[in-house]
């Protein structure tokens, strides 16, 4: 059930809600800057400063990962656009825990922001819904971390929302624009391809049997996300030569 009101009322609660959630992310997340890299966290730092060196070659390099030397496009299992991002704010600010973690809270905005406006497309109360996701153990958690769980469900809310709008207003801006997330999702953990399929089925259900709902854009959107469906995994793989996407 969707808030009903007028378009300036929701327009202004909309911006109200943004902000809040915004704040309330910050000040949960802040307490966590000086938090030490961890898990997986090196791995991430580490493609990023080969990055650093050779922006083409982002695993060219050889780690010491499970007790013995093997190439790091065998043991990072994830494609690498979270460390493009990690490089891009260390060539800004340095290597330092902190501004890399308080880096890490815009793509934490971005998912309880964009849960938000999903949410506001089917409940009643989507500040509810961002707040629990906000409150979420596992997101705290992931979110104090510099791995690509949170950038990519990041992604993957936002084209969701763009796609939603696409379809049902045959904007193909919004199309387009959700066709992007939905690759840079998949471009920072893999699992973001599953958006492709959840935008078809949207779309299938979304469209009635009459021709006049069988637009242009919404074809148009539907092609564009399965060619990056296919070309995002080929990037890294072809690169190296390995099965990274299999894991």
């Amino acid at each position: 059930m969707k808030r009903k009101g007028t378009g300036a009322e929701n327009k202004s609660n909309a911006l109200r809600d943004t902000l809040i959630l915004s704040a309330l992310t910050i000040l949960l997340l802040i307490p966590f800057a000086n938090k030490a890299f961890h898990i997986d966290d090196p791995l991430f730092l580490w493609a990023a400063a080969q990055i650093q060196k050779n922006p083409v070659d982002f695993y060219g390099f050889t780690v010491n990962w499970y007790g013995y030397v093997m190439p790091m496009s065998e043991v990072m299992k994830n494609p690498p656009l979270t460390s493009y991002f990690i490089a891009l704010v260390a060539s800004i600010t340095g290597w330092g825990e902190a501004p890399i973690h308080i880096s890490f809270i815009l793509p934490a905005i971005a998912l309880v922001t964009g849960t938000y406006f999903l949410a506001r497309r089917f409940c009643a109360d989507p500040l509810l819904a961002a707040l629990a996701t906000l409150i979420t153990p596992v997101f705290l958690i992931s979110a104090t971390s510099v791995m690509s769980d949170v950038m990519m469900l990041a992604f993957w809310a936002w084209a969701m929302v763009l796609w939603i709008r696409g379809t049902e207003r045959d904007e193909l801006s919004s199309l387009f624009l959700s066709g992007l997330f939905i690759a840079m999702s998949a471009l920072t953990k893999y699992f973001g391809m599953s958006m492709v399929h959840v935008a078809r089925g949207k779309h299938f259900f979304s469209t009635s049997s009459s021709p006049a709902a069988m637009r242009k854009p919404r074809a148009c959107g539907s092609l564009r996300t399965n060619r990056l469906k296919v070309a995002a995994p080929v990037i890294p793989s072809r690169k190296y030569d390995a099965a990274i996407v299999s894991s």
